[in-house]
């Protein structure tokens, strides 16, 4: 199955950069999904939350 790696866009910990590199480094058919947001953490009650669950879920249906 093919990794999926979301990242915070304002994420100051760990750069956005960061995120991307990883997709492909598990699996050559990995992806890489910004959301919105400068967390680290994602926590529930903001935009970044609301996006991880709807692209969580897309890619089980898709992969599952």
């Amino acid at each position: 199955k093919p990794c999926f790696v979301l990242h915070c866009e304002g994420d100051r910990v760990s750069l956005l950069e960061e995120g991307r590199r990883k997709d492909g480094s598990f699996d050559p058919r990995g992806s890489f999904g910004p959301l919105k947001g400068n967390n680290h953490a994602i926590l529930e009650g903001t935009p970044a939350f609301d996006e991880f669950i709807t692209e969580i879920a897309n890619f089980v249906a898709e992969h599952g």
